[in-house]
């Protein structure tokens, strides 16, 4: 569970840093496909059903 949170913050902060330089500089950002993998990544170890 410990590697779940880690990239929950990570992405938390990934977002934060994009959001904040697009503010400033007046240009979009994008994450490509880094970002895609990772949300992608949490959402099969969240969804993830552990009964057998």
């Amino acid at each position: 569970m410990k590697i779940t949170s880690i990239m929950c913050i990570v992405l938390i902060i990934l977002a934060t840093i994009s959001t904040l330089i697009s503010f400033i500089t007046g240009k979009t950002i994008e994450l490509g496909l880094g970002g895609n993998i990772i949300t992608f990544a949490l959402g099969y170890i969240f969804g993830k059903n552990d009964k057998k």
